[in-house]
This record gives structure tokens, sequence and C-alpha cells, in this order.
């Protein structure tokens, strides 16, 4: 089943910076996130400049009241597939333009999680954790049911698709 989760990009400062990065910046006034696809002579100016690296984690929001309902699910090494929804079958390795689609969505996104029931014999009741599905060690995300905009390569007006969720 899937799960409504954030997407958040957390910044961390690396010894070097290698093709491939992710960044945040501005563009057309909005939020974007890009890849680094040159290495730059100084990191120290570019990070200056540009502003430290990013990497996505996911979480799942909870009741902001309670401290263990709000938890990271994915970290950056395993978020890898992205899942086009109902109309396919076919999941694809997430790229940066999904990743700025989830971010226009405010990060909202959802992945694929399993139940698992734990007994907990001093309460005398059962909890339910979820935990990510695993798929070759990466997790499976999709859009959040809201709608969302999608580039189409033949037409230069923005289109907009409606995501229905009937897991």
């Amino acid at each position: 089943m899937f799960v409504q989760a954030k997407l958040i990009m957390q910044s961390y400062l690396p010894k070097t910076l290698e093709k491939g990065m992710i960044f945040l910046g501005m563009q057309h006034g909005e939020m974007v996130a890009y890849e680094l696809s040159h290495i730059p002579l100084n990191t120290e100016d570019y990070i200056g400049i540009n502003g430290a690296p990013v990497e996505p984690y996911i979480y799942i929001l909870g009741n902001p009241n309670v401290p263990d309902e709000t938890f990271c699910i994915a970290t950056p090494d395993m978020i890898g597939w992205f899942d086009e929804g109902e109309h396919s079958d076919d999941l694809s390795d997430i790229t940066i333009k999904e990743i700025n689609n989830i971010l226009e969505n405010s990060g909202y996104c959802e992945i694929e999680v399993e139940e698992q029931h734990l007994d907990d014999d001093e309460a005398q009741e059962d909890y339910i954790q979820i935990v990510p599905v695993l798929l070759q060690d990466k997790v499976t995300i999709r859009y959040d049911n809201e709608e969302i905009y999608l580039d189409d390569e033949d037409e230069d007006d923005e289109e907009y698709y409606e995501y229905d969720q009937n897991d």
C-alpha cells in the first residue's frame, strides 16, 4: 500500500564536489533542484554562492504533538524507484524531473509501505509499525494524489494531471 510522505532535501558539506550532486536554486521565483553537471574549480566559492548540496530524505509526518509519529522512512541511498501510477506497470529510476514535481507539491509524495504487527507484552496491545517496501534495496515513491505538473516534451504549454489514489 502507498501512504503519504514528505520529500525533504537536507544539506550537507562534502569535502569535494562531484558531478550529479543535487543543489537547490531559484528559477522563475520557484525553488528547484538541479544536478551538478561539471566540477567547479573552487569548491568553497561554489558553495558560498550556490549553497551546500542536498540529499533527499522521505519522512512520514504524524501528529506534531507526538514525537515518535514523525520519522524518517527512507534515506538517500534507499530512494530509487518511481511509480508513474495506475496507467503504467513499470517502475523507473527517479530523476531530477520527478523530484522537482514533488517539490512543486510542497514535497508531498507517496511511498510504498507494509505494516508489521508488533506485540507489546507490558501494554498487552498490538502495535502497527510501517516499514518501506524495498525492491533491490530501493523504495518506490509516486506523486501524491493532488494535481501535479508534468512536462510535455511535445508542447510548450503547461499540463496538469489529476492523480487518482485507489490504494
